[in-house]
């Protein structure tokens, strides 16, 4: 079941914290939808509906992010929102991956959206979101708190905050790569976080959640939507709301922040 809001887009009913009331968070699904948000339609979504399998782009092609074991959760429920999950085990190698091609950084800028909760986390540094080839980004489960981090070319010098504190609820984030600037920059609902790593090589890079590679295995983790815009698209993206201010922009837009 959804609801549609005025101009069409889903939305979910979520608690407002401290509040005891609900809010609607905004779940564009189309690229009609997105262009009447945001101004510009993705390259890519994945909604993570399926019942089993891989996870099949809704906007965009040749860009299936293929499951890499077996194991991983399907159609799993969240309170008070009315699509599912899909989700990884804590420490298992659960992970989706796409096509080794579907980007390539260092001449392109990338803008990507996640719909995540953080279902659990143990002493150990655990892997949700990556971009793999060479020099890399890697948004990690820390080992405290839980938090979470985003980590560039595996270099501590390279890493910045993107939650103090992800409680097992759901959140939104968005992480950015300013191909002009060399500059990674994340936004979520709770915090912002930025990292820089000098020059990316220009490779084609694999996207994916969970466990990819030689990454840490899985956090323990659901995932609900999924969206990326790249190139000019992408630059557009990161420009909304001002210099640096687009993932801001695009989470207030969304009913986030």
């Amino acid at each position: 079941m959804h609801m549609t809001g005025p101009i069409g887009i889903w939305k979910q009913k979520i608690p407002v914290a401290g509040s005891g009331s609900y809010g609607s968070i905004k779940r564009p699904i189309t690229a009609a939808q997105w262009s009447g948000l945001c101004g510009y339609a993705p390259d890519y979504l994945w909604e993570c509906q399926e019942s089993s399998g891989n996870l099949l782009p809704t906007i965009g092609t040749s860009a299936t992010l293929t499951k890499n074991s077996t194991g991983q959760s399907y159609q799993l429920s969240v309170t008070n929102w009315f699509t599912k999950w899909v989700g990884t085990t804590l420490a298992s190698a659960h992970g989706w991956a796409s096509p080794s091609n579907l980007f390539t950084l260092h001449n392109t800028s990338l803008f990507v959206l996640v719909y995540f909760c953080l279902t659990n986390s143990d002493g150990s540094v655990r892997s949700m979101v990556n971009l793999r080839s060479g020099d890399d980004l890697n948004i990690r489960a820390r080992n405290s708190n839980p938090g979470i981090q985003m980590v560039i070319n595996g270099s501590a010098a390279n890493t910045a905050s993107v939650y103090e504190n992800a409680t097992p609820t759901p959140h939104a984030m968005a992480f950015i790569y300013d191909r002009s600037t060399s500059l990674w920059r994340t936004r979520s609902d709770l915090q912002q976080g930025t990292g820089t790593y000098a020059a990316m090589a220009n490779a084609s890079r694999t996207f994916g959640i969970g466990q990819m590679g030689a990454e840490q295995n899985a956090a323990g983790a659901r995932y609900n939507l999924i969206v990326a815009w790249k190139g000019a698209n992408a630059e557009a993206m990161t420009a909304r709301g001002g210099a640096g201010l687009g993932g801001t922009q695009l989470l207030t837009d969304l009913g986030w922040i």
